[in-house]
C-alpha cells in the first residue's frame, strides 16, 4: 500500500501533461451503522485527460461515538484511514463532472470501555463510490461523494463528505 501511494506520488511530481489537484473532505461516517463519526479527509491527485484521474488520501477521524453493545456503552473513534483509487470523470456541462471512484482503503478503529480497556483494529478492504465535482472556476472545485470505504465482517465504514480542491 505504502508503494502504490509513493509511486502515484512520483508521477504526479514527474507528469507534464497531467493536471494536479489537492483537496480535503469533511466526511460524515457511519461505522457499522451504529457510530456517526467524522472525519477530515486530505486528498491528493492527478487528472489523465478529462475522464481519468487517479487519487491518493489521508483521513483523521476525530470526536466519538458512544454505542451500546450487550448492555455496554461502547465508545468508537475513527483513528485514521488512507488509501488509492482511480477515478472515471463524466462532464455534464463545462462545469459539473459526476464520478465512480473504486480503490483501496485501509482504517484504524479504536473501541473502549470505561474502566474496562480498549481494543484498537486495522481492516483494509475495496472501496467504491460516486460523487460530483463542480468547477467553480479554473483552479476552484467544490464536490459531494458517497464512498463505501470498508465492508468486512470487522468493519463496515461509509461516509457523505463536501469538500473543496485545488488544481495546479
Amino acid at each position: 500500500m505504502k508503494k502504490a501511494a509513493a509511486c502515484l506520488l512520483a508521477v504526479l511530481a514527474t507528469t507534464a501533461q497531467a493536471e494536479n489537484y489537492v483537496g480535503g473532505n469533511m466526511a460524515f461516517v457511519d461505522y457499522d451503522s451504529d457510530a456517526s463519526l467524522k472525519a477530515i479527509v486530505g486528498r491528493l491527485g492527478m487528472t489523465f485527460g478529462e475522464n481519468l484521474a487517479g487519487e491518493v488520501r489521508l483521513g483523521k477521524g476525530y470526536g466519538t461515538d458512544t454505542i451500546d453493545v450487550s448492555g455496554y456503552n461502547v465508545k468508537v473513534e475513527l483513528e485514521t484511514m488512507y488509501g488509492v483509487y482511480g477515478r472515471f470523470n463524466m462532464a455534464v456541462s463545462s462545469r459539473a463532472y459526476p464520478y465512480v471512484i473504486a480503490g483501496y482503503t485501509r482504517g484504524k478503529v479504536k473501541a473502549s470501555i470505561s474502566g474496562i480497556g480498549s481494543s484498537t483494529d486495522t481492516e483494509g478492504d475495496l472501496s467504491y463510490g460516486f460523487g460530483l465535482d463542480y468547477h467553480v472556476n479554473e483552479k476552484l472545485t467544490i464536490n459531494g461523494e458517497y464512498m463505501q470505504y470498508l465492508d468486512k465482517s470487522g468493519a463496515d465504514i461509509s461516509a457523505l463528505s463536501i469538500g473543496v480542491s485545488t488544481r495546479f
